[in-house]
C-alpha cells in the first residue's frame, strides 16, 4: 500500500478545485517520534458548569479568585465551583463589550459606559472627561487603564490605579493618516490599531501624558475587525486589512505584522458579509495555543469558526453540523478563560461550559469530527483503487464487543475532485479491539479521487495517515 497526503489542515471550501483540503472539530499534532510527522486529534468538546441565563456571554475575566462574567446587560461573580452571583448591571444588553484589571480594579466599557469593580463594590464611571470618550476598548498599561475615545483618534488615561479619575490633560492622538483608534490593547507597549495603519506607544513617564509615539513604531496594516485581537504564544494575533482593502490574519512580531492566512482562507473570509464584525480568542490547550476566529454570519448564515494553531502553523475549523444546512456552522463560543483550573467557556445563551478530551459534544449537541484529504491523482490518468485504509485509534469505545452498536466511521468518496459523492460506513472496533483495521474495498475509479471521513459516535478521535492500492 500507498501512503498518501491525508493528514493536513483546512483550505477553503470555496477553492475546491485548488484544494480539498478540510479539517473540522481535529487539531493538528506534530509527532515526529511516530509513524508521521503530524497526526490529528480530536478538538474538546465541552459540558456545562455554570448557567447564567441572562444573555450571550460578552466577555469575562479572573479576577480577585472570582471570574467576572458580563451575560446580556448583567454582571456576574462566578466562584470556583460555578456558582454565581450578581453584582452589577451595564447600559447595554447585547454588542461587544471589553474588559481589563490592574490588581486592584477591574473596568468594563461597552461603547457608551464604562465600570468598575474592586471586589466589593461596582459602580458606573461618573468622570465626565471619561462620559465623554465612549470607549469601545480598554486596557491596562503600568497601573493606568487606557482608552479609546470612539470616533476619533483620540485616547485617554486614568490616573494610576485609579479607574474613576481621568485628567483632560493625560491624552493623545494617534499619528494615524486619517484612521479612527478603533482598537488598542497592551502587547509589552501600547498598540493602537485604526482601519489602515497601527501605531506603537510606550512609556516613557513623561508627565501628564505617560505615553508617547514610537517614532519605529508605526505598521503600514491596520485592522480589519476591532475585536479580533487575541494574545497566542507570546504574540497579538488579529484580522488585518491594508490600505488597499487586502484582509489576512496576522501575528505581531516586533514592529510588524506577519501574514499567518493562506490566501485561499483570506479571499474566502473576503467575501464574508460580517468579516469587519469577526471577534477572536484565544485557547491554550495542553501544548497547543489556538487562535480562535469566529465570523457570525459568513457565508453560510449561521457563521463559521477558523481556528490557527501557533505550534503546527495550520489552520482548521470548529463547529456544529447543521444537518439542514449540509455544512458546519460557526462555534458557539463567545469568550474564553482559565479559571479555576478549567478551561471556560461561554456561548450565546448565557452558560458557562468546560472543555474537556472525554466530552464529544458540545453541551450534549454531536460533535462531527470530518477530515478531507487532498485529492489522489496519477497525472490525469484514470486511477483505479482497490484499498483505502485510515491509520487511526481503534479499540476505545465504551460499547463491549459483542454488547451492543460498535462506533462507526462514515467514509465519503468523490470520483470528480469532491463535486459530488457517495459513502459507506465501517467499524472501529468496540472496546479491547485493538487491532481492527479501517479498511474500504473495491472504491472504483477517477481521474480526481477525493477520500473524507467524518466520526460522530462518542469516541476518541486521533487520525495517523492514509494508504490506498
Amino acid at each position: 500500500m500507498i501512503e498518501f497526503p491525508f493528514i493536513g489542515g483546512t483550505s477553503s471550501k470555496n477553492s475546491i478545485a485548488f484544494s480539498t483540503h478540510r479539517t473540522v472539530n481535529l487539531y493538528p499534532e506534530k509527532d515526529e517520534t511516530y509513524k508521521g510527522q503530524v497526526v490529528l486529534q480530536g478538538f474538546p468538546g465541552y459540558s456545562k458548569w455554570s448557567s447564567l441565563n441572562d444573555g450571550a456571554v460578552r466577555g469575562m475575566l479572573p479576577f480577585k479568585n472570582k471570574l467576572v462574567v458580563v451575560s446580556g446587560n448583567t454582571v456576574f461573580s462566578v466562584s470556583p465551583g460555578g456558582s454565581s452571583t450578581q453584582i452589577g448591571s451595564i447600559g447595554t444588553s447585547e454588542g461587544y463589550i471589553s474588559m481589563d484589571e490592574n490588581g486592584v480594579e477591574l473596568m468594563i466599557v461597552d461603547g457608551n459606559s464604562g465600570y468598575i469593580w474592586d471586589g466589593g463594590s461596582f459602580t458606573e464611571i461618573t468622570d465626565t472627561t471619561f462620559q465623554a470618550t465612549n470607549a469601545t476598548h480598554v486596557t491596562h498599561m503600568d497601573s493606568f487603564f487606557v482608552v479609546n475615545q470612539k470616533d476619533s483618534g483620540a485616547i485617554w488615561v486614568s490616573d494610576s490605579f485609579d479607574g474613576t479619575t481621568w485628567s483632560a490633560t493625560r491624552t493623545a492622538t494617534a499619528e494615524f493618516k486619517s484612521d479612527y483608534v478603533v482598537s488598542l490593547w497592551s502587547d509589552r507597549e501600547l498598540m493602537l490599531s485604526g482601519d489602515k495603519t497601527t501605531q506603537i506607544y510606550y512609556n516613557s513617564g513623561a508627565s501628564p501624558m505617560p505615553f508617547e509615539a514610537l517614532r519605529a513604531g508605526r505598521i503600514i496594516y491596520g485592522i480589519a475587525s476591532p475585536f479580533s485581537v487575541a494574545i497566542v504564544n507570546n504574540s497579538s494575533h488579529l484580522l488585518a486589512q491594508d490600505s488597499n482593502g487586502g484582509i489576512f490574519a496576522g501575528r505581531m512580531n516586533g514592529y510588524t505584522i506577519e501574514r499567518i492566512s493562506t490566501r485561499a482562507l483570506e479571499r474566502e473570509w473576503a467575501s464574508f458579509p460580517d468579516f469587519q464584525s469577526a471577534f477572536g480568542l484565544s485557547i491554550h490547550w495542553k501544548g497547543h495555543e489556538f487562535y480562535i476566529l469566529t465570523f457570525d454570519i459568513a457565508d453560510t448564515g449561521f457563521g463559521r469558526t477558523f481556528a490557527y494553531d501557533a505550534s503546527t502553523s495550520l489552520w482548521f475549523e470548529i463547529g456544529l453540523f447543521k444537518s439542514a444546512l449540509g455544512d458546519f456552522q460557526k462555534w458557539d463560543v463567545r469568550s474564553h478563560c482559565f479559571f479555576d483550573g478549567k478551561n471556560i467557556v461561554g456561548d450565546s445563551a448565557g452558560n458557562l461550559h468546560t472543555l474537556s478530551d472525554s466530552v464529544y459534544t458540545f453541551d450534549g449537541e454531536t460533535m462531527v469530527s470530518l477530515r478531507r484529504a487532498p485529492v489522489v491523482h496519477e497525472s490525469r490518468n484514470r486511477m483505479f483503487i482497490h484499498k483505502l485504509e485510515i491509520d487511526m485509534e481503534v479499540g476505545t469505545s465504551t460499547v463491549m464487543s459483542g454488547q451492543g452498536s460498535d462506533p462507526l466511521i462514515m467514509l465519503d468518496i468523490s470520483q470528480d475532485g469532491g463535486r459530488s459523492w457517495r459513502s459507506r460506513n465501517q467499524n472501529l472496533g468496540a472496546s479491547g479491539e485493538y487491532l481492527q483495521r479501517v479498511q474500504w474495498h473495491q472504491l472504483g475509479s477517477g481521474y480526481d479521487m477525493v477520500f473524507q471521513v467524518s466520526v460522530s459516535d462518542p469516541v476518541p478521535r486521533k487520525f495517523i495517515a492514509g494508504y490506498v492500492a
